[in-house]
C-alpha cells in the first residue's frame, strides 16, 4: 500500500515539474516576444544646429 502511495506522490510531483516548467517557458517566451522601443539617439550640443547658431551669433570674433 504504501509502494502504491509513493508512486502517486511521484506522479504528482513529475506533473508539477511539467506544469512548472512549461509556465516558466510561456513566460520566457511572452516576455522575449514584446517589441522594444527604438532606442532615440541623444542630440548633445554640438548635435543641435540652433545651439551651435546661437554661440556663433554670440561669438563676436566671427569663428
Amino acid at each position: 500500500m504504501f509502494r502504491r502511495l509513493a508512486e502517486g506522490f511521484v506522479v504528482y510531483y513529475v506533473l508539477i515539474a511539467i506544469v512548472l516548467g512549461a509556465l516558466v517557458y510561456a513566460g520566457w517566451r511572452i516576455s522575449q516576444s514584446v517589441p522594444t522601443r527604438p532606442q532615440t539617439r541623444v542630440t548633445g550640443p554640438d548635435d543641435d544646429p540652433e545651439f551651435l547658431w546661437r554661440i556663433g551669433k554670440d561669438n563676436p570674433s566671427g569663428h
